[in-house]
């Protein structure tokens, strides 16, 4: 599962992702395309997207900000 909403391309080599969290709010992170062909094709998230924070990542796998996972399992 994921929380991507859409994707949206902005040149040849980056997209943005439209990621929706939990509450419903709408995030955007900037991605390289080869890398989220690889992601889609199964690539572990970690290995597809080095660049991403842990928190950027986590937001995409279950739409649980860094915010709300401290506020829920604190720091």
């Amino acid at each position: 599962m994921n929380c991507i909403v859409d994707v949206y391309e902005v040149s040849d080599a980056y997209l943005i992702l439209e990621v929706k969290d939990i509450k419903g709010e709408l995030h955007y992170l900037n991605v390289d395309i080869e890398d989220y062909r690889a992601y889609q094709e199964g690539e572990y998230i970690q290995k597809a997207f080095p660049y991403l924070t842990p928190g950027q990542r986590e937001l995409i796998l279950t739409g649980i900000t860094p915010e709300m996972w401290d506020s829920m399992f604190g720091e």
